[in-house]
C-alpha cells in the first residue's frame, strides 16, 4: 500500500485535491521532503494541468515536486 494511512479525492470540475498521509517511498528517497514529513495535499488547476505550490506560484509538478506537496498541520491521515 502505498499510503497506509489513507488519503483522499476532491474534484471542483475546475481544480482537483489530492491528499494522503506521509509517503513512505519519499521517506526512504527524501526523507525531508514534504511527503515524507507527513500528510500533504496536492491542488491542481484541471484545464493547465498546473499545481499550487507552498510558496503560493503555480507551475507543473515535475518543475518543483516537493512545492506540489502542501503540508496538512492537524490531518488525520
Amino acid at each position: 500500500m502505498k499510503f497506509p494511512s489513507g488519503g483522499f479525492k476532491y474534484d471542483s470540475g475546475t481544480y482537483s485535491v489530492y491528499g494522503h498521509g506521509a509517503n513512505p517511498a519519499a521517506a526512504a528517497k527524501f526523507p525531508t521532503s514534504n511527503a515524507a514529513q507527513g500528510p500533504t495535499a496536492s491542488i491542481r488547476n484541471i484545464f493547465t494541468k498546473e499545481v499550487l505550490r507552498t510558496d503560493g506560484s503555480w507551475g507543473t509538478f515535475k518543475s518543483d515536486p516537493n512545492g506540489a506537496h502542501i503540508p496538512l498541520d492537524g490531518s488525520p491521515f
